[in-house]
């Protein structure tokens, strides 16, 4: 019974996080959707579950000059091999997403925090899975030589 049960909780946290994929991912305008995201290696989506630990771990590294800070952020999507975070912010527009760098570090005021990029739309940010991408293949080709 217990087995069921825990069972069932890994099912409602999937669905959970499916719908919280398709909220992120599907850019909505009058109910009609506009685009969608394709997520591509080295960028993973990051799980539900650890979203909130995420932007606690951000909240605790940055100060009032940092331009994410105060507004309400949803991290959405990690690279693998470095640990850089997809960050959708202003959460009433679909186009507004940054990327945190939590392993450089970036002048704000007179404080160094996590280096961050804007992304100034979604074709953008799609443009940015795809160039990486593109690398991160070209890398690993490199490999074989």
């Amino acid at each position: 019974m217990e087995e069921r049960r825990r069972l069932i909780e890994l099912v409602m946290i999937t669905l959970d996080w499916l719908k919280e994929l398709e909220k992120h991912l599907l850019i909505k305008k009058s109910g009609v959707i506009m685009s969608t995201l394709k997520v591509r290696w080295p960028w993973t989506m990051l799980p539900l579950s650890v979203a909130d630990e995420y932007i606690k771990y951000l909240q605790e590294r940055i100060d009032p000059e940092y331009p994410l800070y105060g507004k309400q952020v949803f991290p959405s999507c990690i690279r693998e091999d470095s640990q850089d975070l997809i960050i959708q912010f202003d959460l009433d527009d679909d186009n507004s997403h940054a990327i945190v760098f939590f392993g450089e570090k970036q002048l704000f005021g007179n404080k160094k925090m996590p280096r961050l990029e804007i992304i100034a739309s979604v074709s953008d940010l799609q443009e940015r899975f795809d160039q990486d991408h593109r690398n991160a293949m070209e890398s690993l080709d490199d490999l074989d030589d």
